[in-house]
């Protein structure tokens, strides 16, 4: 039975064939329906499931088997038209991924012709060459590159230019002369490649530096660039390129041999090579172009083409991209490790510098031999003898700031896991995993090491199951192992910090006793997440670190502070965004759960890393506002759990906070009239706001009182200020007037219908029916703060809004109908759900409305309209929004 490359020369051999004479420029529609057939045939195959590097290989062959009979047929058109003219020595060949044969369904085809000197523009066959052969292809609607070359200029070129170099050395003769072809492989070697070895390995290297930074420098990309992203197709070719220019081999097995690759990488490197070849013929059928970004809107459909078949799709995509994620991963650390061996082994022949062996300092610690700042690999017998010294050897690493020679890294990736059960409840080997998380500062860097080497996971199995893990969710970009180290990144930057927000922490992180335990705590804090559990996973990862510390002997006091802080990691955020933060109850509940300072002081700085580890553009000024005001009334209520000194200090902040009033107001208060207004408000307020801003609310508040409101009957008004708040990257206003039925309603709609939107908002209403809106706005377009125009739009629009005199609903649908840009974001993105609750237990005479949902422009104003349609009456709110999610509460009759 023929094999399929065999069917396809068949094939073209068949059905392209010319008559002697015939032109192929004449023959488009031969061609045509010759690849639509095989287009057809292997786009079939790929989605039987056949393997990304077999469908390459087809393509390549079939296009192929075109160019051999094109050329064919253009030497007999030359032969028959010039006769015994003598036919130039010319040679096509193909050059990147065709020359590589990975040639994808819509990839670019790049083509030269090389010839011995004698071929000008104007030869007969030049002129042949064009039209027969380029104007054939791009009538075919192929993307061509090519060019016409000579051997000496072959060399130029390489020798200048190192990414013309690297096409010059995985070129593949199509037809034409043989042995012009076997020159150009010898001088390129000769001339190009002998003694350029290490020139090369440092330009690949820089190359790959720069790729990086611009296509990402993470293999778990949301959107990855399967060609260029890091652990893409081209981090697979830089070193098949640095092998051939190192060893001469084009053949993963002999780096094999030559041990280079352990056979478990051998293997993990031709599964993920085929992977994301098999992605990316996917996803060029799919668009019926070329593509190289795995976009999120993609990525539900290619999960189902290539075969993932659970019934939940999200569930389809986690394991797809997950798979995907594992293979990218595999190439990064496998290339990059085999790159830095490169680059530190020697051109073959040439002997040390007297300065390089001048400079190689070494001795030993525990075994290990240290040269140059490297601990470098021991004899494999080492760790069989004492499993214990794997784990000693990054302790040795992380407290005497030395590097794992890449041969060292290489050699435990190639270890068969000597991580069993004994070794998992060694008492020895824990005290040093603790040892490690106890070095405040320098934590993150041996943890990642040993994630990358595989140890970390093969101690502990349930953060293993994290790797590669993805996170559908609104607030998550990277995957939940990466995340989890960047959380230890961010508390490492806590520990002698001199810039924020990190340094408002540092002193509180200096003074905790169980270091230890914070790291481990992060460490395994989503843990959880890796089993797929109906269960909240902070319920789940608190089980799973139970288990953890049993197996490692934690002591029982540990024990239980470990999991209070993993089922409570999630604990003072939620505080923050669903409760009063500022009512003494919500405090008192909160002190009753953590129990003891030092806890408080441990979930602190775990909430602080959990959020710069999720995304540093979590961390706003709001966020460390609440955060900080929750951590300071709680830590005085531990500290003084029966109020006493609480209630005296309660007078003298009254007191003292009136003479601050007093002092910032431009004049003519007295002591009763803030003392009257405080007594107004309710108890949060003078909590929330400090006293230069009271002071601007008793000056807005005379204002309305002076003006042409002063009769609340009369016609409405409002006194508005507007401040700038440059270091939180938006503006405050203020609106005060009269209440009335929908008050809140119409200032959400002005807002949103001037051009601005909403992140965060409060209404304060004082007993006599005066209401004090404020919110945190920024310019809708722009993201910026809101221009003088906006300002003034919104005032004008207020006014109206409050006489009833504007329609604001056909305002708001106005100015975004044309805008999809503002629209919520498609479900097939993000799955979050909109949840509605209702509380008529915390506060007697009002209904408590939180509305969780998805967040877009004018949602806030959507939300209110909604209220107001019902019949009730807003009479406290507060909103949070935070990374494309809002948490809304009202206060409503």
């Amino acid at each position: 039975m023929k094999t399929l490359l065999e069917t396809i020369d068949e094939t073209a051999r068949e059905r392209l064939t010319l008559p002697d004479g015939g032109c192929p420029h004449d023959e488009i529609a031969r061609y045509r329906r010759y690849m639509k057939y095989w287009r057809q045939r292997l786009q079939a195959l790929h989605h039987e499931g056949r393997s990304g590097l077999e469908v390459c290989r087809a393509q390549t062959r079939v296009l192929d088997g075109m160019l051999v009979q094109i050329c064919q047929s253009i030497r007999r058109l030359y032969q028959k038209t010039y006769g015994k003219k003598k036919m130039p020595a010319v040679t096509l060949i193909a050059l990147g991924s065709y020359g590589r044969r990975e040639l994808n369904p819509c990839s670019d085809i790049d083509l030269m012709l090389l010839h011995d000197g004698e071929l000008s523009q104007t030869h007969p066959f030049m002129e042949m060459a064009n039209q027969q052969l380029l104007y054939t292809l791009y009538d075919l609607h192929l993307s061509v590159g090519h060019s016409v070359r000579t051997l000496d200029e072959c060399v130029e070129i390489a020798n200048r230019d190192m990414l013309a170099k690297t096409s010059l050395i995985e070129t593949r003769r199509i037809a034409g002369s043989r042995q012009l072809y076997l020159e150009l492989q010898k001088r390129v070697f000769q001339e190009c490649i002998k003694h350029h070895e290490q020139e090369y390995v440092k330009d690949r290297q820089q190359d790959q530096r720069i790729r990086h930074e611009k296509y990402g420098a993470s293999p778990t990309m949301l959107e990855p660039n399967l060609k260029n992203g890091c652990g893409g197709l081209r981090d697979f070719h830089n070193l098949i390129w640095l092998a051939w220019f190192k060893l001469h081999t084009w053949n993963l097995e002999d780096l094999h041999k030559s041990g280079y690759l352990t056979g478990r990488e051998l293997s993990q490197l031709r599964k993920a090579h085929d992977f994301l070849l098999r992605v990316r013929n996917e996803l060029h059928y799919l668009n019926n172009r070329a593509t190289d970004i795995l976009f999120k809107s993609s990525q539900p459909t290619v999960a189902t083409h290539l075969g993932y078949a659970d019934k939940s799709p999200r569930l389809r995509i986690e394991k797809f991209m997950q798979a995907l994620y594992t293979h990218m991963r595999n190439i990064h650390l496998i290339s990059r490790t085999l790159e830095q061996r490169f680059a530190l082994a020697p051109e073959k022949g040439i002997l040390p510098s007297l300065t390089s062996l001048v400079l190689r300092k070494s001795y030993s610690i525990d075994g290990f031999k240290v040269v140059n700042g490297c601990i470098r690999s021991p004899k494999t017998s080492v760790f069989k003898r004492d499993p214990g010294r794997l784990m000693r050897l990054f302790l040795v690493a992380q407290q005497r700031g030395l590097a794992l020679h890449p041969d060292l890294i290489h050699h435990l990736r190639g270890l068969e896991s000597l991580s069993n059960d004994a070794f998992r409840r060694n008492a020895l080997v824990r005290d040093t995993f603790l040892d490690i998380l106890h070095q405040r500062g320098s934590v993150a860097p041996v943890l990642r090491l040993m994630h990358e080497t595989g140890l970390l996971g093969d101690y502990l199995p349930e953060f293993d199951k994290l790797t590669c893990l993805v996170q559908h969710e609104f607030f998550h970009r990277y995957t939940v192992d990466e995340h989890t180290l960047m959380c230890i990144e961010e508390l490492d930057r806590v520990w002698q910090a001199t810039g924020m927000p990190y340094s408002q922490f540092e002193d509180i992180f200096q003074k905790i006793e169980n270091p230890h335990i914070l790291y481990l705590a992060l460490l395994l804090h989503d843990v959880g997440k890796g089993q797929h559990s109906r269960k909240p996973h902070e319920i789940v990862s608190r089980e799973l670190a139970r288990q953890v510390a049993e197996r490692i002997g934690l002591s029982e006091t540990d024990t239980e502070l470990l999991l209070f802080l993993v089922e409570n990691h999630l604990y003072l955020f939620e505080i923050a965004s669903h409760k009063d933060i500022y009512d003494p109850a919500v405090i008192q509940e909160v002190a009753d759960r953590i129990e003891t300072p030092e806890r408080l002081k441990l979930l602190l700085l775990l909430s602080f890393a959990d959020t710069l580890g999720t995304s540093r553009e979590l961390w706003t000024g709001y966020k460390e506002l609440f955060l900080w005001s929750i951590y300071n009334s709680v830590m005085r209520c531990l500290s003084d759990p029966r109020g006493e000194a609480e209630v005296i200090e309660t007078v003298r902040q009254r007191r003292k906070l009136i003479r601050d009033i007093l002092q910032k107001c431009a004049g003519g208060f007295s002591w009763d009239e803030v003392d009257e207004h405080l007594n107004l408000m309710t108890h949060r307020y003078h909590r929330v706001f400090p006293a230069q801003q009271i002071a601007r609310h008793l000056e807005m508040i005379r204002g309305l009182k002076r003006g042409p409101a002063a009769d609340p009957s009369s016609i409405p008004t409002a006194k508005i200020n507007w401040e700038r708040l440059l270091h939180q990257g938006c503006s405050r206003v203020t609106i005060c007037a009269y209440h009335q039925r929908g008050l809140f309603n119409k200032i959400c709609g002005a807002l949103t219908a001037s051009g601005l939107t909403i992140f965060n908002a409060q209404i304060f209403m004082r007993q006599d029916g005066i209401a004090l809106n404020t919110f945190h706005v920024l310019n809708a377009e722009e993201s910026d703060l809101p221009t003088e125009r906006c300002r003034k739009e919104f005032a004008v629009i207020l006014d109206r809004a409050l006489m009833d005199a504007v329609n604001l609903e056909e305002l708001v649908e106005k100015r975004y109908k044309n805008r999809p840009s503002f629209e919520p974001i498609p479900q097939e993105h993000f799955s979050f759900p909109t949840e509605v609750s209702f509380d008529q237990e915390s506060a007697r005479k009002y209904t408590i409305v939180q509305i969780q949902t998805e967040d877009f422009i004018g949602l806030l104003y959507t939300l209110t309209r909604a209220l107001s349609r019902l019949g009730t009456d807003i009479v406290a709110s507060h909103s949070f929004t935070e990374k494309g999610v809002a948490i809304d509460r009202f206060l409503i009759t």
